[in-house]
Parts: C-alpha cells; structure tokens; sequence
C-alpha cells in the first residue's frame, strides 16, 4: 500500500518560488540559501530547512505512533526534536548528513526511555535517505 502526497512549486522571482498543496490550500515560500549563493529577507524557508523540518516532525510523531502501537504510555507532552541537515555546497550541492536531537522534557525509566527510542528510530523519512548519508539521532533526557 503506498500513500501519495502532491506539491506543487512555481517560480516567483530571482530565487524565490512559493510550494502549495495540490490537494489543500497550505503554501510555503521558499528561497535559494545564501550558504549556497541565495538571498533571502529571512521570512522564507530554504528546501534543507523544509527537509530538517519534516524530519523532526516526523520523529517526534513517529515516537507518539510507535509507543501507542506498543501500547505504552509515555508524556511526549512538551517533547521537541531539533533537526539540522548538513549542506554540501559547490559543483555538487546536495545532503552530506543529518543531526536529530530530541529533548524529552520528563525523566523516564530505562524501559520507557528504550521504547521511546525506538519509536523515533521508526521515521519513514530518515529511512529514506541514502545508506550513504550519515544520520545521528541523539536524545537528552533530564536527570532524575
């Protein structure tokens, strides 16, 4: 069974295009960035930082999904999940690896803190990059 998602993109002026749902009516403006040879006014997004957005949202819903599958019960409740996707820039510009931290804001057991773990480990997106793209998924937890 596959799930499809459809975007659009058009091109709005010098290195800037606005993204839309094809099926909704959300938008997103984006821009070349200036690490790369862009410009930007700061309000718009570049596409890695799309990309690093998805993945900490994906991670931290895939947490929620993967402890109810396992029918656990842990408080994600003020979790967050920064993401940072590493820029190769030059002749051959693409995604050289990603950072994924995730605070948990809740001291949690060595059971809990295993299950939750795993369920961020459940990502479709970070699955789906290249085996040759090094991704670190790293957690911090407060002390007891």
């Amino acid at each position: 069974m596959e799930s499809a998602r459809r975007v659009e993109a058009v091109y709005d002026a010098f290195q800037h295009c606005t993204a839309r749902q094809l099926d909704g009516k959300k938008s997103v403006v984006m821009y070349a960035p200036a690490s790369c040879g862009g410009s930007s006014s700061g309000e718009e997004f570049a596409p890695d930082e799309l990309v690093a957005a998805g993945l900490a949202g994906c991670t931290l819903l895939s947490m929620q999904i993967g402890l109810l599958a396992q029918q656990r019960e842990v408080d994600l409740l003020g979790s967050s999940v920064k993401a940072t996707v590493r820029m190769a820039c030059g002749s051959s510009q693409r995604v050289a690896g990603v950072d994924i931290e995730v605070q948990l804001p809740h001291a949690l057991s060595a059971e809990d803190r295993r299950a939750v773990e795993e369920a961020a480990e459940g990502c479709p997106l970070t699955a789906s990059f290249h085996p040759d793209i090094p991704i670190s998924l790293n957690f911090k937890y407060p002390e007891s």
